[in-house]
């Protein structure tokens, strides 16, 4: 799964099922991005399958999955300058803020509701070590 070889799409989860944030989306469409809206059924399948790439398909086991509370986009296929572009052109644009993450051979096979519980915990962590800092100076 080279990123070069795919398709630039982004997987967005919008928490709010009726708003689709225009910036977002019109920013990734602009840019000649495929935007893939996730249902809140949907949180449980794996990242690949969301993304449409060959060799992921839908999960057959039932799993409880809890949609998540905020926004997610998940960039498919967009690294390196490009990214940084698309980033950019988002702060740009007003996006609101949302969790963002790249998909990669390791999370490819993640449901998507995991990835998003790493997210969280990763931006707690940084929080926490943020607070620490500021209480040292």
């Amino acid at each position: 799964m080279r990123s070069k070889d795919l398709p630039e799409r982004v997987l967005y989860f919008e928490p709010m099922p009726l708003l689709r944030v225009a910036p977002i989306w019109d920013t990734c469409r602009a840019m000649g991005m495929e935007v893939i809206m996730v249902d809140r059924s949907k949180v449980g399948e794996t990242l690949g399958y969301l993304a449409g790439y060959e060799g992921f398909a839908p999960r057959t086991e039932e799993r409880k999955t809890t949609p998540p509370g905020e926004r997610v986009l998940i960039f498919c296929g967009v690294v390196g300058d490009r990214l940084d572009q698309v980033m950019k052109a988002l702060r740009e644009a007003g996006a609101p803020p949302s969790l963002q993450a790249v998909l990669t051979k390791v999370n490819a096979n993640w449901p998507m509701d995991r990835l998003v519980e790493e997210l969280q915990k990763e931006r707690r962590a940084i929080a926490q070590r943020l607070l620490l800092q500021k209480g040292q100076s």
